[in-house]
């Protein structure tokens, strides 16, 4: 994968394939080419939940203009290229957020060797470099049952089918066989097979992960899994590494998707919705912090007419009363000023919950912060900040939020 040392905007070649470089939030404006032409025409027909693209206008200045929608990561775009979209939120903070929104707080110590490495880049060498850790230990195994015809008695005779073939010298048994051709262990093979095909990595690591994956298919083989497959495992002392191995896999799985094919091999492309990241993640932390006489639920259903319902993104509620403290709402924009659109539909939540306290919850702090009172709701705009360490942009919304909360009791 191409690592790009700058927010240049500009395409960057690499084997023969084009990368287009660009940057979460920031407004691509290029000039008519056949190449260009070709960007546009695969986006819009293939990726225009991801990225916006306005064809050549008077409006535009006759250019091409490209808006990503909130999505990072990697695209493949065919005999276009590849599209790397990466986040303006320092990659440790992605970690971090994806830590706290999957339960997975092991992922805060990852070392980025690189400002402009890329997410997938981090991870993958991670799973290859403990894999191969674990392999050198020794893989998990445990006990599977097996029957088999021998010579030689083992663990129990199979009375039926001795009856049915009485002329065979072998006989019948089934035991309990020690193996490590495991689903704990399938599951790693599987997604290091999968890296292995992609171009996810720098060329050392992909070439560590080929070596490593030859070591495990000795033990291990192949068979395709989910990213559901990856939870409901049991660990103990002897397999309690595992968790972490299956958590990295389940990332992949989760966020790895079949690309078009390009060239000899196929692509697999990297997205990761910030928006829906950064939902998880505020409601994840501030579950944790918040005071015991308080609860936090997630996407709460407010019926309407016959049988709808919105939904939405946080409630906060007392827990001896079951009252409505606030209704939350996560906005992964960078606005000048929040737009009537997303005030009324806080406001609407909050007032079919009866409560008082509508809240707008932005990544950075809006040009322009609203705090207006109508009637008996009070709506407000808070920031969760993610430019710097997160703990302490939790800390500083979460007294904002307590004390709106508390001026309205």
């Amino acid at each position: 994968m191409v690592q790009c040392s700058g927010p240049d905007l500009g395409p960057m070649t690499t084997e023969s394939q084009k990368t287009w470089m660009w940057r979460e939030w920031t407004t691509e404006s290029l000039l008519p080419s056949a190449e260009v032409e070709a960007l546009a025409a695969t986006l819009w027909q293939r990726y225009s939940e991801q990225v916006e693209v306005s064809y050549p206008s008077p409006i535009t200045g006759g250019r091409y203009v490209f808006r990503p929608k909130g999505w990072v990561g990697l695209w493949s775009l065919g005999t276009s290229g590849l599209l790397s979209i990466r986040p303006k939120v320092p990659i440790k903070n992605v970690f971090n957020m994806w830590a706290w929104a999957g339960g997975l707080q092991w992922l805060k110590g990852l070392v980025v060797s690189s400002v402009d490495e890329d997410i997938s880049d981090c991870l993958y060498r991670m799973l290859v470099e403990r894999i191969q850790g674990r392999l050198h230990r020794g893989l998990f195994r445990t006990y599977v049952p097996r029957s088999e015809r021998t010579t030689r008695f083992a663990g129990r005779l199979e009375i039926p089918p001795m009856i049915q073939s009485p002329w065979r010298v072998d006989l019948p048994c089934r035991f309990q066989e020690q193996t490590a051709d495991i689903k704990e262990n399938k599951i790693l093979a599987w997604t290091l097979f999968l890296l292995v095909q992609s171009r996810v990595g720098d060329v050392q690591t992909r070439r560590q992960g080929e070596k490593v994956l030859r070591a495990l298919m000795q033990h291990a083989g192949l068979k395709p899994f989910c990213a559901s497959d990856c939870v409901g495992f049991t660990y103990n002392r002897l397999n309690e590494d595992y968790s972490e191995l299956h958590a990295l896999c389940r990332f992949f799985l989760e966020f790895l998707s079949p690309g078009h094919e390009v060239g000899e091999h196929a692509m697999l492309a990297f997205q990761v919705d910030m928006a829906q990241l950064f939902e998880r993640f505020v409601a994840a932390w501030l579950k944790a912090h918040l005071p015991g006489s308080m609860k936090l639920e997630m996407q709460w259903s407010i019926p309407y007419g016959s049988g709808d319902a919105f939904r939405a993104d946080m409630v906060i509620q007392d827990v001896d009363t079951g009252r409505c403290l606030a209704v939350l709402d996560t906005k992964y924009k960078q606005v000048d000023a929040p737009s009537p659109a997303d005030v009324h539909q806080v406001r609407s939540y909050a007032e079919a919950m009866d409560c008082s306290q509508a809240v707008l919850i932005y990544p950075v702090t809006p040009g322009r912060p609203l705090d207006s009172v109508l009637g008996r709701i009070r709506t407000s705009t808070l920031a969760f900040s993610l430019d710097g360490d997160l703990e302490l942009g939790g800390e500083s919304l979460l007294f904002d939020l307590l004390g709106k909360m508390s001026s309205s009791a």
